[in-house]
């Protein structure tokens, strides 16, 4: 089972992601954020470059449910379950 957690700092802003797991090895795959962008966190059957592009999607001006649909568009007929959670610097989430 794996677990992850994106929050927000209310007193100044900060953003953050934890990912907690049995399986060695997942804090590479699952957290992703950049600063003044937004954080990321994919697993299940997820796409590692799921956080890279959903950061740029952020970047590029989408809201966090609008990366989500993006991000999970290939899956939508898969019978994998993918799990994707994103939060931008706007405090927005998805």
């Amino acid at each position: 089972m794996t677990y992850s957690i994106l929050g927000w700092d209310a007193t100044n802003g900060d953003l953050g992601v934890a990912v907690q797991s049995k399986f060695p090895g997942v804090g590479s795959l699952v957290p992703y954020g950049e600063a003044e962008v937004g954080v990321v966190a994919t697993q299940g059957f997820g796409n590692p470059q799921h956080g890279s592009a959903g950061l740029m999607l952020l970047k590029c001006g989408a809201r966090p449910q609008q990366a989500v649909d993006v991000l999970l568009l290939p899956h939508v007929r898969s019978e994998h379950v993918c799990s994707v959670l994103v939060v931008n610097i706007q405090r927005f989430s998805y």
